[in-house]
């Protein structure tokens, strides 16, 4: 109520100032806000989280914006992220009894962390990331929880080996100027699992549009281990800029190659901070209807459900249709 009677108040007040200077007024005001953000994003930051009934702390790197902008705001409004994802997951591990889960895209920890709390540490948790920083506060997360079974990988993803450059969120092949970006040599998931012994049955990757670079760099993980794949397929523009240019279709058909259904989960970022129970629609994606389903579709990332051909998505319990 206040927050409506304030916002009235503050219109009416404000609409009587001519345009030039409410738009003055306003990017000051933005400009007071970037400052705040940016003194309260200053030092590391100890984020208390309860998820779907999973509490867990995640240490936040000072001056990361991305970092302590979506997890602060979980533990101050004790909200969920990623809602589909995560609860897809949950029912994915425990539907397949899994023993073992990739984060690949690691970021903060916040998959990795939350299924070590969520399984008490029963199950084999492997977070790969490719910044060197975020690594270090994974670690930091990790023993703050105490917990046992989870193994951090850096590493830099690719189909080949290649010397990549890294910098937050970025992994990419050429940069105007290497001030500040981590130079470091690629390599594929296929030959990283093989010298860590981990066996992948369960995988959510989100590389922001280096996914084509990962999965066609996978191929004998995919073919003889994997059973789910929880995948954020990014735009054509990302793709284009990390992935060398492989297409979303491409990315499609290469898993229906490997004998992955793939499914398009719908409202997947209108979910983003909800705790409901609904059911969630989703749609079978292949070399038919892949134009028609994408046509409209590449102004967000999507979340792309895929699962081996012998799984069958109607016993997630998750999905009750087909849209």
């Amino acid at each position: 109520m206040f927050n409506k009677l304030f916002s009235f108040l503050y219109i009416n007040v404000f609409k009587i100032f001519p345009v030039r200077i409410n738009l003055f007024l306003s990017k000051l005001f933005k400009k007071f806000n970037d400052m705040h953000l940016k003194a309260s994003y200053s030092k590391d930051f100890n984020a208390s989280l309860d998820i779907e009934g999973s509490k867990f702390n995640l240490i936040l790197m000072k001056n990361d914006n991305q970092a302590q902008g979506v997890y602060q705001k979980l533990h101050f409004n004790k909200e969920s992220y990623e809602t589909i994802m995560v609860k897809t997951l949950v029912e994915s591990i425990d539907l397949l009894k899994a023993k073992s889960f990739l984060d690949i895209g690691a970021f903060m920890g916040y998959y990795a962390c939350f299924v070590a709390s969520r399984l008490k540490d029963r199950i084999n948790i492997h977070a790969i990331e490719s910044n060197p920083k975020y690594v270090e506060y994974i670690k930091k997360s990790i023993k703050i929880n105490n917990f046992k079974k989870v193994n951090v990988h850096n590493g830099i993803l690719s189909n080949k080996e290649e010397f990549l450059f890294v910098k937050n969120e970025t992994v990419t092949s050429k940069v105007d100027e290497e001030k500040n970006f981590a130079k470091l040599k690629s390599i594929t998931l296929d030959e990283l699992c093989e010298q860590q012994k981990i066996i992948p049955e369960i995988m959510k990757i989100d590389v922001h549009g280096a996914e084509g670079k990962v999965l066609f760099g996978s191929n004998k993980m995919l073919t003889n281990f994997t059973k789910i794949i929880l995948l954020e397929l990014h735009t054509s523009a990302y793709l284009k800029k990390f992935s060398d240019g492989l297409s979303k279709k491409e990315i499609i058909l290469f898993l229906n190659n490997l004998g992955f259904k793939c499914y398009l989960v719908s409202s997947f970022r209108e979910h983003d901070f909800e705790k409901n129970n609904e059911n969630y629609e989703y749609k079978e994606i292949n070399k038919e209807n892949f134009e028609l389903i994408f046509f409209d579709r590449d102004k967000a990332d999507q979340f792309i459900f895929c699962i081996k051909n012998n799984l069958d998505i109607e016993n997630f319990k998750l999905f009750n249709k087909s849209f």
